[in-house]
């Protein structure tokens, strides 16, 4: 019996009760017999309905979270003409806690138009290809009475001027659903519903390109305040009235602020980008660039050069001719080393022995190394034997002896 009713104990001091009010804005009524909806949503994202109940006739709830989770966040929803409206997350801690006064508003599609009270724009340094990321953060605010709500695809609830020169435009996370915010033309458009009397806080992401120096921020409406945060300290900004707030120390990286007053539309604000600084790591696609057309040329012109052919003949004993012998200077008929003499003005090629002064000619054979079948017919000449023979008619001082193979030189052609 103590055990059990230590165990219910435990429960009921573990248990978490959610209170709050619903109401409705333009009067202050209370919204009796309202469906009221718990949440819990997990840090990942997920989240699911815990439990509901009605409002009593003053509008007010009480919603119990019988285990609460303290990795977990609660909010409380409630609809009303079709939009849902949300209170503030609470994260569970003590066995009571009090929600803000909700409230819910009819619908329009017209009225007062949506304001800008802030925009702030910060602009990271320039990347390794030179271009940089921007995110803009813009609080609206509708003035009106009523939810305001986009009466078709052409006419959102709010639209504004973005730089032209935006690329990669992203819708980022806020109090706008990123499902209802688009990028139509040079503008941001929002078809979401935007509640009275609270701002609304939407954010996107965009890239400026390296060939961006300057970007002019395009003030289409009447802005309260625009605030800027520039990573690139040294980059200047223009505008009719301009205050600068030193520098600011963000997540370990260094901005410049500044913050200009309340603009009408049309106003003058631009930031100048100081010059790129030279980085060494960019030569690199050119060096390389350059190294493979070199050896693109170089493979081209090898594939076109045609090689050389570079033979030595020489006689052999039998009279043939031999390739790849290792030519010798010239000899006489007796064996001894001649000197060389002045060449002629025609000289035939080496190997190609002839009779003085007849034009030289290639072999009848197929191959250019060939003997001829008959070698006087083609001026192969004999020498004759002995210290005391004649010299060969050949030509000095290119031609081989023929001495050493033991043969005669005939004085006339048979």
């Amino acid at each position: 019996m103590l055990l059990c009713l230590a165990a219910a104990g435990g429960l009921r001091a573990q248990q978490v009760v959610i209170t709050g009010r619903v109401l409705y804005g333009p009067t202050g009524r209370p919204a009796a017999r309202t469906w009221v909806v718990l949440h819990q949503v997990a840090m990942g994202g997920g989240g699911q309905p815990i439990d509901s109940t009605r409002t009593d006739a003053r509008g007010a709830y009480a919603l119990p979270i019988r285990r609460p989770d303290s990795a977990a966040i609660y909010v409380v929803s409630t609809w009303h003409a079709g939009i849902a409206y949300f209170s503030e997350p609470i994260a569970p801690g003590r066995s009571t806690s009090g929600l803000r006064t909700l409230y819910v508003y009819d619908t329009s599609s017209t009225g007062p138009a949506v304001r800008v009270m802030r925009r702030l724009v910060t602009v990271a340094k320039e990347k390794r290809d030179g271009s940089r990321d921007v995110l803009e953060l813009v609080e609206l605010e509708n003035p009106g009475v009523a939810t305001r709500v986009a009466r078709d695809t052409l006419l959102p609830t709010w639209a504004g001027a973005i730089p032209p020169v935006a690329i990669q435009f992203r819708v980022g996370q806020g109090d706008v659903s990123p499902q209802v915010v688009t990028r139509r033309g040079d503008s941001v458009a929002v078809y979401g519903p935007l509640p009275p009397a609270e701002r609304k806080q939407l954010s996107y992401t965009y890239v400026l390109s390296a060939t961006v120096r300057r970007v002019s921020l395009p003030i289409d409406q009447p802005t309260e305040e625009v605030d800027l945060l520039l990573e690139d300290t040294t980059a200047v900004v223009t505008a009719g009235k301009l205050d600068s707030l030193g520098s600011e120390d963000i997540g370990g990286r260094r901005f410049a602020r500044y913050r200009t007053p309340s603009l009408a539309p049309g106003a003058r604000l631009a930031i100048a980008f100081t010059e790129r600084r030279f980085a060494p790591e960019s030569l690199i696609p050119f060096i390389v660039g350059v190294a493979g057309l070199v050896l693109a040329i170089g493979f081209v012109v090898a594939l076109r050069r045609k090689p050389r052919q570079t033979s030595v003949v020489v006689t052999s004993e039998r009279g043939f001719t031999e390739a790849g012998a290792n030519p010798a200077r010239p000899r006489h008929c007796d064996g001894h080393v001649g000197a060389h003499h002045a060449a002629p003005a025609a000289q035939p090629p080496l190997g190609v022995i002839t009779r003085e002064g007849e034009p030289f000619a290639r072999s009848q054979e197929t191959s250019p190394f060939a003997p001829p079948a008959d070698p006087s017919r083609e001026g192969w000449w004999r020498c004759a034997q002995g210290a005391g023979a004649s010299p060969s008619p050949l030509r000095r001082g290119w031609a081989f002896s023929l001495c050493a193979a033991g043969y005669s030189a005939p004085t006339s052609r048979p």
